[in-house]
């Protein structure tokens, strides 16, 4: 995953300088304030040395010096006057590299400068990514959008949620952080929660009026992303915060089918003894007994039986569990479905070929972890 922000530098810190014009002064203004030499720093800018001087990177001399933490150097580089508000080539600014970081005390300096600090809001995503609780404090003023996205639609309560940073996302909610919000894939905050199973942080925003079976790009609910992943716990929560069980995805795919497909038995167990409804299938007429038996689960199929799946059910193709089992050589599962009461002189869709229409479900993908852009 990469993380917000991108990297604070491209080359490794100590030949991080490089000099990008002839101003032999300038780049020793860079050198000196990456190293920590206050009176060389002090020197040069009695000289009229180039405060502002970018270095291959894009980092400026109180770049460099908030990133290394040297707390006397910044106090004279903006006393000087150098811009707090300048860019790296990744995009950075001096407020963003001290709030990622974590250092209030820069933090401080910068937003006390005589020169008015921007983006802000910004660096509130990146303090709540890295889980400064001070600093998001700190940053959230009358000025501040607690709301504003990076580029990927991540807003700052998502990236808190998704490392479960219960006390951040408490501070954002209570100065007004909407826990509804989509990033681009769709995704709200109790969505990210529920993949990264926060159990903490998805009674926070349940509290909090989050919408819980709200769908993403993909149709999947909270419940369903916890599902598919096997979050036994996430799955107790959700449900306790009224999560549909049986609501259904564009082509009629249920959680519990999607808990069957990915093998978390335990899932399946919490599912059916919250009202899951055992034969529910999708709009191909697939059930959960039949995606079961497709791939050999034989304690899923056994559990989803003596729950009342009807055995003999056929899909829009004409093709039942034991078809898939026999197609699929799945004797276990075979067995189990034999033993109760299966119709075994069944005909399918093509017998001379033994295939049948595979669903879009069984080859769908896990949810990927989100990717940041670099700010």
């Amino acid at each position: 995953m990469t993380e917000p922000g991108g990297e604070l530098t491209s080359k490794d810190n100590n030949n991080l300088i490089e000099e990008n014009d002839n101003n032999n002064e300038s780049y020793a203004l860079l050198k000196a304030s990456s190293i920590g030499y206050v009176e060389i720093v002090e020197s040069l800018i009695l000289k009229g040395t180039n405060v502002n001087l970018k270095d291959n990177n894009g980092f400026t001399a109180l770049m460099i010096s908030v990133q290394k933490g040297h707390i006397e150097i910044i106090k004279r580089l903006l006393k000087t006057g150098a811009g707090v508000n300048k860019k790296s080539s990744n995009g950075l600014t001096t407020l963003m590299i001290a709030s990622r970081l974590g250092n209030l005390e820069i933090v401080e300096l910068l937003l006390n400068s005589n020169k008015k600090c921007k983006e802000g809001s910004t660096a509130l995503i990146l303090a709540s990514y890295y889980g400064h609780a001070n600093i998001v404090q700190r940053l959230i003023t009358s000025d501040t959008n607690v709301d504003l996205k990076d580029d990927q639609g991540w807003t700052a309560l998502m990236k808190a949620c998704l490392k479960g940073h219960s006390n951040i996302v408490k501070h954002l909610i209570d100065h007004g952080a909407s826990v509804n919000a989509k990033n681009n894939n769709g995704r709200t905050a109790l969505m990210i929660a529920s993949e990264y199973a926060q159990i903490t942080t998805i009674q926070q925003l349940t509290s909090s009026d989050a919408i819980v079976d709200e769908i993403d790009r993909d149709g999947l609910t909270a419940l369903m992303i916890a599902c598919q992943n096997g979050h036994v716990e996430t799955v107790e929560a959700l449900i306790k915060a009224k999560a549909d069980v049986n609501k259904a995805q564009n082509d009629g795919t249920t959680a519990l089918m999607i808990a069957v497909l990915h093998n978390h038995l335990d899932v399946v167990n919490l599912l059916l003894n919250n009202e899951a409804k055992v034969n529910q299938s999708d709009h191909c007429s697939v059930n959960a007994l039949m995606i079961a038996a497709e791939n050999g689960y034989h304690e899923i199929a056994k559990t989803l039986i003596q729950s009342g799946a009807d055995v003999n059910k056929k899909d829009c193709d004409g093709c039942s569990a034991f078809y898939r089992t026999v197609i699929y050589e799945h004797t276990e599962v075979m067995s189990l479905l034999l033993e109760n009461g299966v119709d075994v002189n069944e005909k399918c869709c093509d017998p001379k070929i033994r295939t049948f229409k595979r669903r879009k479900l069984c080859t769908s993908p896990k949810p990927k972890e989100p990717t940041f852009c670099q700010l």
